[in-house]
């Protein structure tokens, strides 16, 4: 099994003070990847970097903000949503029943007003 990569070091049973050195040495190691080459560092460690940040910091983020907030949601949000979708519909409806209605008139001029040329 190799740990050589990003910020990845040995066993667990490594010494405290081993760790610290090891995590240094990448650190410095990286830095130095990402001064002399940022193009090439980008493109081999970017894909590792995301993954990495959405496993460990969105994906737990956005489960909790979603399990707290899933109450509020429907408590506040969800009401006035369904009003809005029964209205808009019914507007919708009777719209189309008006326009169905003058489907065979014709639009006669206004003959009050005058055209001036």
């Amino acid at each position: 099994m190799s740990y050589a990569g990003l910020g990845q070091i040995g066993p667990a049973s490594a010494s405290t003070t081993q760790q610290a050195l090891a995590i240094a040495t990448n650190l410095t190691q990286i830095g130095a990847q990402v001064v002399a080459n940022p193009d090439l560092f980008a493109r081999s460690q970017a894909p590792r970097i995301v993954n990495a940040l959405d496993e460990a910091v969105i994906t737990p983020l956005v489960d909790r903000v979603a399990q707290r907030a899933t109450p509020y949601f429907i408590r506040y949000v969800m009401p006035p949503l369904a009003v809005l979708y029964v209205l808009s519909g019914m507007a919708a409806f009777f719209s189309y029943k008006v326009l169905e209605g003058q489907r065979n008139r014709k639009v006669s001029p206004n003959r009050r007003r005058r055209w001036r040329h």
